[in-house]
């Protein structure tokens, strides 16, 4: 299957690990050794009327964390070994987000 993807960060600590974004509203870690996806993360929409598109992947220096923008206004911070999320925050004016280092 086809996916639109907009964002792409790779892991600081090994450079194996890469962190994609897009459309689908799902956060996937690939593998590069292993050629496949080992995580994958939905975000939770902010509302039931716009969808969650990815547009931004950023991870913490260690590793560790991973943040998410999404299209509907929000950021999601993902505790990465665990696959929980940590915090989910979004803006009052529905401005947007993009992550950066």
């Amino acid at each position: 299957f086809l996916i639109a993807i907009y964002a792409v960060d790779v892991c600081p600590t090994d450079g194996n690990l890469v962190a994609t974004g897009g459309l689908d509203g799902y956060v996937r870690i690939f593998d590069r050794r292993a050629s496949r996806i080992v995580k994958n993360f939905k975000c939770p929409p902010y509302s039931k009327s716009v969808p969650a598109h990815i547009s931004s992947v950023r991870w913490s220096p260690n590793g560790a964390m991973l943040a998410s923008a999404s299209y509907d206004t929000s950021v999601t911070l993902w505790n990465f070994p665990a696959g929980k999320v940590v915090s989910t925050k979004t803006t009052r004016d529905g401005s947007k987000f993009a992550l950066s280092k």
